[in-house]
C-alpha cells in the first residue's frame, strides 16, 4: 500500500472484490489485487501475468488440472471489469 500511495480507506473501496476465478487461488483478494496494481505500472499485460504467477498461491486442484497463467489472465480481466479501469 505504501508503494502504491494508497490509504486504508481507498483499499476498502477500490479493491478486495471477489471475482469468479478467485476459487482457484489461495491468496487473499486484497493481497493479489495490490500485487497486481504494483506490477501493472512496471510491466505490460503479459509480463504482469507472468510476474503475478510467481506471487500467487494456487489451490492444489487448480495447479494440476488447469493452466495457472490462463487462470490469472481471467482473474485480471474480471477484476478490470469491476474496479481497475480508473486505478
Amino acid at each position: 500500500m505504501y508503494q502504491l500511495k494508497i490509504y486504508d480507506e481507498e483499499v476498502c473501496t477500490r479493491i478486495g472484490f471477489i471475482v469468479p476465478n478467485q476459487i482457484y487461488i489461495l491468496s487473499y483478494p486484497i493481497e493479489w489485487q495490490l500485487q497486481y496494481l504494483l506490477l501493472k505500472d512496471n510491466y505490460n499485460n503479459t509480463d504482469v501475468s507472468k510476474q503475478l504467477l510467481l506471487k500467487v498461491k494456487f489451490r492444489s486442484f487448480a495447479s494440476v488440472k488447469y493452466n495457472r497463467l490462463n487462470i490469472l489472465k481471467g482473474l485480471i480481466s474480471n477484476l478490470k471489469n469491476y474496479i481497475l479501469e480508473d486505478a
